[in-house]
């Protein structure tokens, strides 16, 4: 660490993620749903119903990039989905939308 770091803050910090992710993973397995996180891949078709585009240059109405065929050029966070466990007809749900960039 160079000098002059606050090492306690840094662990105060630290300590504050782990366990704000511990209590996050605590609460998503005590619930009867499964969550899953992917990323969308490169190269596939613009998906305005699970993804949002955050590139400076390709913008639009996100219907018209995927009428257009934009692709995405890379996933910047993962698309978040939520199903609901014991119930076979279970449709996933989106909880968040994968932010990507875009190609056109």
């Amino acid at each position: 660490m160079h000098e002059g770091a606050n090492v306690e803050a840094a662990r105060r910090d630290l300590v504050e993620l782990m366990t704000v992710g511990h209590e996050l993973t605590v609460g998503m397995y005590s619930v009867p749903f499964e969550f899953s996180f992917a990323f969308p891949p490169a190269g596939t078709r613009f998906d305005p119903s699970r993804m949002v585009s955050h590139d400076p240059v390709v913008k639009g109405d996100p219907l018209a990039l995927q009428r257009a065929g934009v692709m995405v050029r890379v996933g910047v966070s993962p698309v978040s989905l939520k199903r609901e466990l014991g119930s076979a007809a279970s449709v996933p749900q989106t909880v968040h939308y994968a932010k990507v960039l875009l190609k056109a």
